[in-house]
């Protein structure tokens, strides 16, 4: 979690504490599972478990336009990495790609950054 030194202190005392009723901590990642045993969480209750995305074979073929066609779903926050995204897109401006986002912000009141090369569809209800 992002934050000052102080709050995840805190935050690391309170998990600790919960420790005692608690069979697992689960961690989404090999990185969060290390910082937690930084801060003192036992390893033996933590447990990685991945985002539920399937390991899948895929094969890309290339559609008639000369245009790169990229998807991004998500948040488009900070914790997200929306912000490397629109560096990227910022970067190959000119060039034959084109990021289309579903999603929005959610953590923060900025709205994102307005390019020729990215089109913005906000959320969309699956319904």
């Amino acid at each position: 979690m992002e934050g000052s030194s102080l709050k995840k202190k805190i935050y690391a005392a309170i998990e600790k504490f919960l420790l005692l009723v608690t069979d697992a901590v689960v961690c989404v990642s090999k990185f969060e599972k290390k910082e937690a045993e930084n801060f003192g969480i036992i390893s033996d209750k933590i447990k990685v478990i991945y985002n539920g995305v399937p390991v899948q074979q895929y094969s890309v073929t290339r559609a008639d336009s000369d245009v790169i066609q990229i998807l991004y779903v998500g948040r488009l926050d900070y914790a997200k990495g929306f912000d490397i995204a629109l560096d990227v897109m910022k970067n190959i401006e000119g060039k034959p790609y084109f990021l289309t986002v579903i999603g929005d912000s959610v953590h923060s009141l900025d709205k994102p950054e307005r390019r020729e090369n990215i089109n913005y569809l906000g959320w969309i209800p699956f319904s």
